[in-house]
């Protein structure tokens, strides 16, 4: 299909420039997967479709290519590398989406006194904010960069949103730094969808 077609050819796109940037694959890839997985098992919740799974697929693959400007504040440069580099099957407008998605995914929340942010239009900023907290969760089960989870669940209840990381064949431990990652990262979920992240132990 022609979606399917679209996607396989941003993401291709998208490895390609995080290659360049010498992202660390196996991170980005993990982050990727369970990014997907998250959206995937809340999208009742979030109301998205496909062609926002596939920004948020870029924005994962993007994530951290700005380490390779400077390891602090990465988060910023990854939005003007994403900004100034041609991803192809995304348009310009699109690319920003991803930029912005990738500025959030750690420190500080989308805020009005960010300008790119508050010139998209609102529709556009929530999509941001919904999807830079989905990739924030991600990133936080890979905190250690070792593909320590191998899946995650995710569902939604009275309580909240409620998260059972899986450990992957031969992690020992019980994901003690992942789950504090995740209540860590949480904020910016309970800010976009208005619910609390609880980690299931």
């Amino acid at each position: 299909s022609q979606a399917a077609d679209r996607r396989e050819t941003v993401v291709a796109a998208a490895r390609a420039l995080a290659r360049k940037y010498h992202s660390e694959d196996a991170h980005i890839e993990k982050v990727r997967e369970l990014a997907v997985s998250i959206f995937d098992q809340i999208a009742p919740l979030h109301g998205l479709g496909a062609e926002e799974r596939v920004l948020l697929e870029a924005a994962a693959l993007l994530h951290d290519i700005g380490a390779f400007v400077s390891a602090s504040a990465h988060h910023k440069h990854a939005h003007y590398l994403i900004r100034a580099s041609d991803v192809v099957g995304l348009g310009p407008d699109e690319r920003e989406i991803v930029a912005q998605i990738a500025r959030y995914h750690r420190r500080s929340h989308p805020k009005r006194s960010h300008p790119p942010y508050m010139t998209l239009p609102r529709d556009r900023r929530d999509v941001v904010s919904k999807l830079a907290a989905i990739l924030r969760l991600a990133d936080a089960l890979d905190r250690e960069h070792q593909s320590a989870v191998a899946r995650v669940e995710a569902k939604v209840t009275k309580r909240g949103l409620e998260l059972a990381p899986v450990a992957a064949k031969g992690v020992k431990g019980d994901l003690a730094l992942e789950r504090w990652a995740v209540k860590r990262k949480g904020s910016l979920f309970e800010e976009a969808f208005g619910l609390p992240v609880q980690v299931e132990s």
